[in-house]
């Protein structure tokens, strides 16, 4: 098992495709730590994901900060904003070269 800084609940999944993986929560929060996932298709390697940085916006709980830990890489993905308002639908159209584009037989 992984060495954390605070005490967890590994809980193990497998899926229909052979992928098999370890989820660990934080057994104070309830919430998701880390997840330690193997490939089917790559048995030697593992990918372990952590979530940290945990903050409430619009009423729910979301990790500020993902690092993903992969064949000896760190990869860190830090939120600073998150925003649940609705989008203009129109911010998806797209450009007029392609809607022409898209028009021609």
């Amino acid at each position: 098992m992984a060495a954390f800084e605070r005490s967890v609940t590994p809980v193990t999944y497998e899926d229909d495709k052979g992928n098999a993986g370890t989820m660990f929560f934080d057994t104070k929060t309830g919430l998701l730590h880390a997840l330690r996932m193997k490939d089917a298709t790559h048995p030697d390697s593992t990918t372990l994901m952590l979530w940290s940085d945990y903050k409430r916006v619009d009423g729910e709980l979301f990790a500020m900060t993902t690092t993903v830990k992969a064949a000896g890489h760190s990869v860190v993905t830090r939120t600073t904003h998150l925003d649940h308002s609705a989008i203009d639908s129109a911010r998806f159209s797209p450009p007029a070269a392609v809607r022409d584009l898209l028009r021609r037989p």
